[in-house]
């Protein structure tokens, strides 16, 4: 059954149940390639990506069965930029290296911000010694911290992706930032074509991240959705 026959949409309920599973499933996909990664360097960051998608699954349960329209387009956006992730690791490599060092980045570039507010020399100078000690893991992790960060619209193109992102990407960035169309028009903003969209994307990108599981290290998505509803109908 191919990822966008195993989407639910329509009844609140079941679109419910059917985030929940696959948020657990993509837990145990996790779970499940942790003791693989050493099989090849770019599976080292696909166990924390996975979970990342199952965090992002989860947030749709958020006022179930109702999640607020911001809601669910953060963790659809955030589900589809995790899927490109994904798709771009698996092309190399290198690709899987540069993911990794920007995480480095990410955490120097934090701290340099809070560097640049005004505040205690002895707060500055504890911040700066965490940086040196930043730069020091990553070296002896083998990582390069980088500030060039590869956004989606890159990634996107990368993958082949390209016409999604530019059908969708502004769609769900007019719901996840305060904009004016989000603010101005509530009653247009919340129509259920934009709910259903929603819905079903985020369930598809979650779907597609299980399909890519597969594909890498042949665990099937219908058991670790089997599993889930397992999982979800003992609590």
């Amino acid at each position: 059954m191919n990822a966008r026959a195993r989407v639910v949409v329509g009844d609140p309920a079941a679109e419910t149940r059917a985030t929940q599973v696959l948020a657990l499933a993509l837990s145990g996909a996790a779970e499940h390639s942790s003791p693989r990664v050493g099989e090849a360097a770019r599976n080292v960051p696909i166990p924390p990506l996975l979970l990342a998608a199952s965090k992002c699954l989860t947030l749709a349960s958020l006022e179930a069965p109702h999640p607020p329209l911001e809601v669910l387009a953060l963790a659809t956006r955030n589900t589809f930029e995790l899927y490109l992730r994904l798709k771009h690791i698996l092309m190399s490599d290198a690709n899987c290296q540069g993911w990794r060092d920007e995480a480095a980045g990410d955490h120097i570039q934090i701290y340099e911000g809070i560097l640049g507010i005004d505040g205690p020399e002895s707060a500055k100078a504890t911040i700066a010694a965490e940086i040196d000690e930043i730069r020091r893991d990553a070296a002896a992790r083998g990582l390069k911290p980088t500030t060039d960060f590869l956004l989606p619209g890159r990634l996107a193109r990368a993958v082949g992706l390209e016409n999604e992102h530019h059908a969708f990407y502004k769609f769900y960035s007019k719901f996840v930032h305060p904009s004016s169309f989000w603010v101005n028009r509530p009653t247009a903003a919340s129509t259920p074509a934009f709910r259903a969209i929603l819905m079903f994307n985020l369930q598809l990108y979650g779907h597609l991240l299980l399909d890519e599981v597969e594909v890498v290290f042949g665990i099937p998505p219908t058991l670790l959705l089997q599993d889930a509803q397992r999982t979800l109908d003992s609590h």
